[in-house]
């Protein structure tokens, strides 16, 4: 077997190896002797030794058909187990941000960028700060017009499986309806105190100017 290090096959190999340009993402081990199609060697991204010619580097890159059903299998079991040892509801895989952030990892190729998954404490603190200040940048067109038009606050009761009694709040404008938040009153008596002052409070939190409204069901207390 002759060995070699480099990323790209020697000049004195290159003839073996021809120049098709996947061979730059993979690290030549060996060559056999004798002939043949087969090389032996690793790939730039994933720490794997692999024996195979160039349809299987074609393959294992771009994941063509047929191709990495053994990685394939082995990834489909790290994520279902990941669903259950952390008790994630099936629906999740649903989710189109679990499948773009997936589909990011799968189709980075460049050599410099490992992706792996954030952190406990990257996802409760930074990440949380700037995905916060994303969504109050998505939502400030609709508060604009909030001075200009004039906000509804919208308000009704319900209670969650536990029966815990729940209130939503929203705001409904021109522009489209925000929610605001759900306010869990199993420590307070709903009574007409109580839900005046939750009122007052969320009219002075969107501006008293801009509330022309009050929009709630018809439960007693309201």
């Amino acid at each position: 077997m002759s060995s070699f290090q480099s990323l790209r096959p020697s000049v004195a190999l290159g003839a073996k190896f021809d120049n098709k340009s996947l061979w730059n993402h993979v690290k030549g081990v060996a060559i056999a002797d004798g002939g043949g199609e087969n090389r032996t060697w690793n790939c730039n991204y994933y720490n794997k030794k692999v024996v195979g010619s160039y349809t299987k580097v074609k393959g294992h890159l771009l994941r063509l058909t047929h191709h990495n059903v053994e990685e394939r299998d082995v990834a489909d079991k790290e994520a279902a187990r990941m669903f259950y040892a952390s008790g994630l509801p099936f629906n999740f895989a649903r989710s189109p941000y679990f499948r773009k952030y997936s589909l990011t990892l799968a189709n980075n190729r460049s050599g410099w960028l490992i992706i792996v998954p954030p952190s406990f404490d990257r996802l409760h603190t930074t990440l949380l700060a700037q995905e916060k200040e994303h969504i109050n940048r998505l939502l400030q067109p609709i508060k604009d017009t909030w001075k200009k038009k004039g906000v509804s606050m919208v308000s009704d009761g319900w209670s969650d499986r536990q029966r815990r009694p729940l209130i939503n709040i929203m705001a409904a404008s021109s522009r489209r309806s925000m929610f605001l938040k759900a306010i869990d009153a199993s420590e307070n008596i709903k009574d007409v105190e109580y839900v005046a002052n939750l009122f007052i409070q969320v009219i002075k939190d969107l501006g008293e100017a801009n509330v022309v409204q009050i929009v709630t069901d018809n439960a007693s207390v309201n």
